[in-house]
C-alpha cells in the first residue's frame, strides 16, 4: 500500500507536470498569435511605405501635366478660332514649350513630354515633344509632333486616344514610347476649349524607373516584390522581367493573379509557387498597377518555429527538474506555481505587461525567472519592429508608415470637426547635385544635418520623412498660429548652420512651405497637404532665384574688381 505522503508527492507531481505543460503551451500558442499579427503588420507596413514612395514620384509627374494643362486651357481662352488665328496658335505653342521646359525641371522622372494637337480643329497648328538626353540628362526639342502621321491603330498611340475619350487626366498602360523606343507608362491630360477636346499634354515615364524600385525591395531572407494588376497580367517578376500579358499566363502562375484579382489590400493570402507555401500582400499604385510583395512561409515563421522549439526544450527542461525535486520542495512549490498560472492566462490573453514575484531560491524561481525573461524578450522584440516599422533609420524622424497614421487620425479629427492644424511641407534643394557631384554619402549627411535642423526648429512637434529628400510636421493647437515664429527661427537655424559650415560647398538650402487648415475650404487632408507643397514649391523658387543673383553680384564684383 501506498502511503499518503507518496500518494501526496505522485499528485503534486502530476500537478506540476500538467501546470508546467499548459504554461508552456499557452506560451507557445500566444506567441504563435503573436508571430501571426506581427508578419501581417510588417508585410503591409513595406508594402504601404514601397507603394507611397512609387505613388510620390507619379504624382510629381501628375502635378507637373496638370500644371500644363491649366496653362494650356487658360491661354486657349483667349483665341477666337484655333483654326483661323494661326498667328495666337504659334505663339500658344512656343509658350507651352518654355512652360514644358520650366515644368520639367523639377520632374526627374519624367523621360518625355508631350504636346498633342487634334488635328480635326487644329489642322495648321503642330505639337511638339521634348525629350530628356541620356548624356547631359537634360531636355532638349526633338522635332514637332503631328498626330496625322501615325495610323489611327497605332499602340503607341493609344495614351492620346486614351486622353480625347476622357474628361480628365489619366495613366495609360505600359506600351513602346514614339519618341524614344523604350516601354514606359504615360499620364495624358486632354486640353479643352469649351466643350472641346483640341489636344493634349503628356509625360512618360521610363518603366525601367518602376522595375528597378520594385526591384530593389526585399523582405526576410528571399521575399521580393513585383508589378502586376487586376486584368491578371504581370508587368513585372523577377521570372519575368519583361511581363507576361494575361493570355500567357498558366498554372500557379495564373493561380496567383485570380487571387489579385479577387483579393482585397491589407491581408496576407496563402498561395503556392513552384511547389512552395508562400504569402503575398498588394497596394494599389496611383496608375492603377498592382505592388505585390511576397515570401516564403518557412522564413515568415522563422522566428516562431524557433521560438516553438526553445519551448518544447524549456518544458523538457522543466519537467525534468520537477521530477527530481517534487518530493522535497512540495509545499514550497504550490504558491509559486499558481502565480505562474495566473501570469501564464495573462500572457495567452496579449498581456505582455506582468510582473513574477517568486522568494524561493530553488527550480521554481528558474522557471520564473525564464518564464519572465521570454515575456521581456517577447515584448522587446515587439517593441523593436514597432521602431522598425514607424522610424526613419537615417534621420531618427518618423517615416512614411506613422505620417499616415498621423494623417488617418488629422482625419478622424476632421470628421468629428474638431480639428485645428496644419502642414508644413520642407524640401532640401541641390540633394541631387550633390549626390551627383560629391556622391551619395555626402548626399546622406546633408539629409540628416537638414533633418537636424528642422528638428530643432519644431522641437517638441513629431518630424515625418515622407520622401528623399521632403519632409513634414503636422501643427496643432496653438503652434497653428506661428507660422510667422517658426520661418524665423527655421532661417536662423540655416544662416547659423551655413556660418559654420565647413562640409558642403554650396550654402544648405531648404525650402519652407505651410498651409493651415480651413473646415470651410478643405474637405480633406490632401488639399491642405496639396496648399502647403505648393507653397513649399513656391518658396523654392525664391530661393533658387536668390541664388542665382546672389552669384551674379559676386561675379559682376570679382569682374569690376579685375
Amino acid at each position: 500500500m501506498q502511503s499518503i505522503r507518496t500518494k501526496f508527492l505522485m499528485l503534486m507531481l502530476a500537478c506540476v507536470l500538467l501546470s508546467a505543460t499548459a504554461l508552456v503551451n499557452m506560451g507557445i500558442m500566444n506567441a504563435g498569435a503573436l508571430a501571426e499579427e506581427d508578419s501581417v503588420q510588417i508585410m503591409n507596413a513595406l508594402c504601404a511605405e514601397q507603394s507611397q514612395d512609387i505613388d510620390m514620384m507619379l504624382l510629381s509627374v501628375e502635378q507637373a501635366v496638370n500644371t500644363m494643362q491649366r496653362y494650356t486651357e487658360e491661354q486657349m481662352s483667349v483665341i477666337n478660332d484655333v483654326e483661323k488665328d494661326k498667328l495666337y496658335m504659334n505663339l500658344y505653342v512656343k509658350k507651352t514649350k518654355e512652360l514644358a521646359y520650366n515644368v520639367v525641371e523639377n520632374c526627374n522622372e519624367a523621360s518625355t513630354v508631350y504636346l498633342c494637337m487634334e488635328p480635326e480643329y487644329t489642322a495648321a497648328t503642330k505639337g511638339f515633344w521634348l525629350m530628356r538626353t541620356e548624356e547631359e540628362e537634360k531636355f532638349e526639342e526633338e522635332k514637332n509632333f503631328d498626330v496625322t502621321e501615325y495610323a489611327e491603330d497605332d499602340e503607341r498611340m493609344e495614351w492620346y486616344r486614351t486622353a480625347v475619350a476622357q474628361d480628365a487626366g489619366s495613366w495609360c498602360n505600359p506600351h513602346v514610347s514614339i519618341a524614344t523606343g523604350n516601354e514606359v507608362i504615360t499620364y495624358v491630360a486632354p486640353i479643352h476649349k469649351g466643350n472641346m477636346i483640341i489636344g493634349a499634354v503628356a509625360m512618360d515615364v521610363n518603366m525601367s524607373i518602376l522595375k528597378a524600385h520594385v526591384e530593389s525591395v526585399q523582405i526576410y531572407e528571399t521575399g521580393y516584390a513585383f508589378l502586376a494588376d487586376r486584368e491578371k497580367n504581370i508587368y513585372y517578376h523577377k521570372k519575368y522581367p519583361d511581363g507576361l500579358k494575361e493570355s500567357e499566363i498558366y498554372g500557379s502562375e495564373r493561380n496567383v493573379m485570380i487571387l489579385l484579382a479577387n483579393g482585397t489590400e491589407d491581408n496576407l493570402y496563402d498561395y503556392e509557387w513552384e511547389k512552395e507555401e508562400k504569402k503575398l500582400t498588394f497596394d494599389t499604385l496611383r496608375n492603377g498597377m498592382l505592388l505585390v510583395l511576397t515570401a516564403r512561409t518557412k522564413e515568415i515563421y522563422a522566428a516562431q518555429t524557433r521560438l516553438m522549439k526553445q519551448s518544447v526544450i524549456f518544458m523538457i527542461i522543466i519537467i525534468l527538474v520537477t521530477i527530481l525535486l517534487t518530493s522535497q520542495v512540495t509545499n514550497r512549490i504550490t504558491r509559486p506555481l499558481k502565480e505562474l498560472t495566473q501570469v501564464a492566462k495573462k500572457v495567452a490573453d496579449g498581456d505582455l505587461n506582468v510582473s513574477i514575484e517568486c522568494n524561493t531560491r530553488d527550480e521554481v524561481a528558474v522557471l520564473a525567472a525564464s518564464f519572465e525573461q521570454t515575456i521581456h524578450n517577447l515584448k522587446k522584440h515587439m517593441e523593436y519592429i514597432n521602431k522598425l516599422a514607424y522610424t526613419d533609420a537615417m534621420t531618427g524622424a518618423m517615416n512614411k508608415m506613422a505620417y499616415k497614421d498621423a494623417v488617418t487620425a488629422i482625419e478622424q479629427q476632421m470628421e468629428k470637426g474638431t480639428a485645428e492644424f496644419a502642414v508644413v511641407v520642407m524640401d532640401i534643394n541641390h540633394l541631387k547635385n550633390i549626390n551627383d557631384n560629391f556622391g551619395h554619402e555626402f548626399g546622406d549627411m546633408l539629409i540628416r544635418d537638414s533633418a537636424s535642423i528642422i528638428q530643432r526648429t519644431f522641437k517638441k512637434n513629431t518630424i515625418y520623412r515622407i520622401g528623399g529628400d521632403e519632409f513634414v510636421t503636422i501643427l496643432e493647437n496653438e503652434d497653428v498660429k506661428k507660422e510667422k515664429e517658426f520661418f524665423e527661427t527655421f532661417t536662423d537655424e540655416i544662416r547659423r548652420f551655413n556660418r559654420n559650415n565647413t562640409k558642403y560647398e554650396q550654402k544648405v538650402q531648404i525650402a519652407f512651405g505651410m498651409a493651415v487648415y480651413s473646415s470651410q475650404n478643405d474637405k480633406n487632408f490632401t488639399t491642405v497637404f496639396r496648399r502647403a507643397d505648393s507653397a513649399m514649391y513656391e518658396n523654392k523658387v525664391k530661393l533658387k532665384e536668390a541664388e542665382k543673383n546672389e552669384t551674379e553680384k559676386v561675379k559682376q564684383s570679382s569682374e569690376s574688381g579685375m
